[in-house]
């Protein structure tokens, strides 16, 4: 037979978590539901709430109730991180979340209708939330954060969350439109940015879409056209205007430093150029230029 000593039987209610979301939570519930807990130092560290839970509650039944009543409440609105993952998973993802969640009103979340009224500006703006993030992962740490301060009932997020992904399936039916925009090509993103911005694709969100770097104009771009709110053949024309812009540029810049030659020449002389075109695998100005230079040094 084991003999169990008083410590063994107030060590068997302890805290066990690692997650910083739930320690914070429980700091926060300890200290609201009891003034002695504020005697002590938690500082989100397991050790430190449960020898606080010892002395404030040394009756192990006791403390078992309290213990089990702040989990429950930590599990109605604290919102197990796997559930975040769909924001998390890609860059396009977290950054189309992040603008439709920093959105929100209380027609999204009416659990909240008595402490935002609709005509302030949205919930998250009156929150103390990074209200520019520069990543993604600042991003996603916001949106985190966002729904575990204003603790909204789990199982409201999960709605709100099941909403947002049917709306992010619309959003891929454009999954590839920006391929032919390259992240490294920083003249490339700039004058895509400087396009939408003419445009009038981000007036809504011109305040809060400010790129920083080269890769974050890139993923700002698409941000900011998956969250136009415009029908699909709307966007469909734009994307094909945008496009078709961008290839007259580059065209542009090509021949900005070359002239136009305007003559006549025989048709046998025409056949002759092209097959030595053909052989040599080049076009017909590098042919032209290639006979040039070479005629041109004789006369040095």
């Amino acid at each position: 037979m084991t003999i169990q000593t008083g410590k063994d039987i107030k060590e068997k209610v302890i805290i066990r978590d690692s997650d910083i979301r739930r320690l914070n939570f429980y700091e926060e519930y300890m200290r609201s539901n009891h003034s002695f807990f504020n005697l002590y130092r938690l500082a989100n560290n397991c050790n430190a709430i449960n020898e606080s839970l010892v002395i404030v509650y040394p009756d192990l039944l006791e403390r078992k109730a309290f213990v089990d009543k702040m989990r429950a409440a930590c599990n109605k609105v604290i919102l197990p991180k796997k559930e975040f993952n769909w924001i998390k998973i890609n860059d396009r993802n977290c950054f189309w979340a992040w603008l439709m969640i920093r959105d929100i009103r209380n027609k999204d979340l009416p659990l909240y209708t008595n402490l935002f009224d609709s005509k302030t500006p949205p919930i998250y703006d009156q929150l103390p939330i990074n209200k520019i993030p520069a990543s993604t992962i600042e991003r996603y740490n916001a949106i985190v954060e966002f729904f575990d301060i204003l603790r909204t009932d789990v199982r409201m997020i999960r709605v709100y969350f099941y909403h947002l992904r049917i709306k992010l399936q619309k959003v891929y039916t454009f999954s590839t439109s920006f391929l032919w925009i390259k992240k490294e090509n920083k003249k490339q993103c700039e004058w895509a940015w400087d396009y939408m911005k003419r445009s009038g694709v981000i007036i809504k969100n011109e305040n809060i879409l400010t790129p920083i770097s080269k890769k974050e104009m890139y993923f700002t771009i698409i941000a900011a056209f998956d969250s136009w709110f415009a029908l699909d053949s709307e966007k469909e024309l734009f994307l094909i205007k945008m496009k078709k812009a961008w290839s007259q540029k580059k065209y542009r810049d090509e021949v900005s430093d070359q002239k136009l030659l305007n003559t006549y020449i025989s048709q046998n002389a025409k056949d002759k150029l092209d097959k030595m075109t053909a052989i040599s695998k080049r076009k017909i100005n590098e042919m032209i230029e290639l006979m040039i230079d070479n005629e041109y040094k004789k006369y040095q």
